[in-house]
């Protein structure tokens, strides 16, 4: 058949990466064919800035983004339609931050849309999670690009306008109880 449903798996540890490669405009008498390979899923990387003077006692334990999770790809074509549903994918990281820039092992895989927030969960209890909201730009992910977002914790007001000239300001809210006064932001 032409065309079938993808799923992707919500732990990020599970998931496997998508792609595809086309024949067309290649003849059969030719002995070597040539497959030119394209990524159709988007991937999302992540680092904490811890600035110095915050003190956090509890390990970054999760990361989290909520985005849709089946797709219909047209297989003779390469082409993903049909984007639905929604899940929260998880990238469990249990790490613990350090004073600078702290790179988070592993990556999202997802479909080329876009998520509004990043989901922050520090300790094991469930109790210091933090929605943090992604940036307007870009409008939508695209396949075979990978989105680095630097997570920088704080202890104050979060600036008006971003340090990177790349980024646009992104705003910040918390749920739940937040004992260490700490402010998030995502460029």
């Amino acid at each position: 058949t032409q065309y079938t449903t993808v799923t992707l798996k919500d732990n990020t540890v599970d998931q496997y990466d998508l792609m595809y490669a086309s024949l067309l405009n290649q003849s059969k008498k030719s002995s070597v064919l040539v497959f030119e390979f394209h990524h159709l899923l988007t991937q999302i990387t992540n680092s904490t800035i811890k600035n110095s003077g915050v003190t956090i006692d509890l390990p970054l334990t999760k990361v989290q983004i909520v985005a849709p999770q089946s797709a219909t790809l047209d297989i003779w074509h390469g082409q993903l339609s049909d984007i639905a549903g929604q899940t929260t994918y998880t990238l469990d990281t249990n790490t613990t931050l350090s004073n600078g820039d702290n790179s988070i092992p592993g990556q999202f895989l997802l479909f080329p849309q876009k998520a509004n927030e990043m989901i922050l969960t520090f300790g094991n209890d469930e109790s210091n999670v933090f929605h943090v909201a992604l940036s307007d730009e870009p409008r939508t992910w695209e396949a075979g690009v990978n989105y680095q977002y630097d997570i920088t914790i704080n202890r104050g007001e979060i600036p008006e306008t971003p340090t990177d000239s790349t980024a646009t300001a992104s705003q910040t809210k918390a749920s739940g109880p937040n004992p260490y006064h700490i402010h998030l932001s995502i460029d």
